[in-house]
């Protein structure tokens, strides 16, 4: 147990450290649904933070924040097994999904203090996965 949380506070940390680095994955450029609202959502990044000796991928998504010297949050619902996008898609993300396909602003998003760090974890969750179908969590 304690080895695991060994590793759980370094794989966090090294997710810290992107993000104030600047070293994040691809930027979103588009969204299904955010035609009317794309200029007013904020800069977001995605990608994998491969876990070293473990074969296991954990996605993340990066909101920047519209505040100047904003602070790093980071974001994973609790669970087990509960994605962190939940709380992208219907807490304190930029956006929120509507019925009808659309995406609409949240007016109450989370980047407007901070800068947004959403995780899907544990692996297994969401977009996240291992290269071993037996390995999971």
């Amino acid at each position: 147990a304690a080895s695991t949380m060994r590793r759980l506070i370094a794989w966090s940390a090294s997710l810290a450290l992107m993000a104030a680095s600047g070293a994040l994955g691809a930027q979103i450029e588009s969204l299904p649904g955010a035609e009317g609202i794309w200029e007013s959502l904020p800069n977001m990044y995605s990608g994998y933070l491969d876990l070293p000796g473990t074969q296991k991928h954990v996605f993340y998504l990066f909101v920047e924040s519209t505040a100047a010297d904003a602070p790093l949050a980071m974001w994973t619902n609790g669970g087990p097994g509960c994605s962190g996008f939940i709380g992208l898609m219907t807490e304190q993300g930029p956006f929120r999904p509507e019925e009808n396909g659309t995406l609409s602003l949240n007016p109450s998003s989370w980047h407007q203090a901070a800068n947004m760090l959403f995780i899907e974890q544990p692996v297994g969750v969401g977009f996240s996965y291992s290269d071993n179908s037996h390995v999971v969590v």
